[in-house]
């Protein structure tokens, strides 16, 4: 059993704009979001935490970095933890891609998961294939310490559907806000995921 936090990164210069953005844009944490990532990072050092990771997008690698500072550790790129590609949706404000978004959730949670966002974006199905990709370099170090995975919004959304004790569309719905944790057990011999904390959502019992 493999057990990891996952923390979406800190707040962007796109957040604060309600600009929706996927894995080809690249916008800055602000102050704020720094401040917010260090603030996780000093919550951290009681824990027994071994790595972090995070994506390339600078969001992602600034919230890793002031985290594992804290932490006294390195940051390591894995590209499987890019947002979703939400393709022709990118750079709109999130008021128009919101309902677009809540759509596709709700083909995708009957079954139909290879339908894309945005017409060249990704599905459902691509999404989990990076998910399952990123899960599987974990298997390569002890289980007796816990690693931080730094994400973004849709990618956690994606982790939360897969796993084997939650509602599918309810981490959509309940997304993680800027540097709000959740913590994950996964098995690698049976490819289960089970969320055992989500945000304000108690999923141990």
């Amino acid at each position: 059993m493999i057990r990891f936090i996952v923390v979406r990164h800190g707040q962007s210069e796109d957040n604060v704009t309600s600009t929706t953005s996927d894995s080809k844009r690249e916008p800055n944490l602000t102050e704020s979001g720094r401040a917010q990532s260090r603030k996780f990072g000093q919550i951290l050092k009681d824990h027994s935490i071994s790595r972090v990771y995070c994506s390339s997008a600078k969001r992602s690698q600034q919230t890793a970095t002031e985290i594992a500072d804290e932490l006294s550790l390195e940051i390591f790129v894995d590209d499987n933890l890019k947002e979703i590609d939400v393709g022709s949706l990118t750079g709109l404000p999130w008021k128009e891609v919101e309902p677009i978004l809540n759509a596709c959730w709700q083909t995708w949670s009957m079954g139909e998961r290879s339908k894309k966002l945005g017409t060249v974006g990704e599905s459902f199905d691509d999404a989990e294939t990076r998910v399952r990709a990123f899960l599987d370099t974990l298997t390569d170090y002890p289980n007796d310490t816990t690693s931080v995975v730094v994400v973004h919004g849709g990618f956690s959304n994606i982790l939360y559907a897969l796993c084997d004790n939650t509602d599918f569309i309810v981490g959509h719905e309940k997304s993680l806000g800027n540097t709000v944790p959740a913590l994950f057990d996964y098995e690698p011999d049976t490819g289960k995921i089970h969320c055992l904390q989500w945000g304000g959502l108690d999923h141990s019992v």
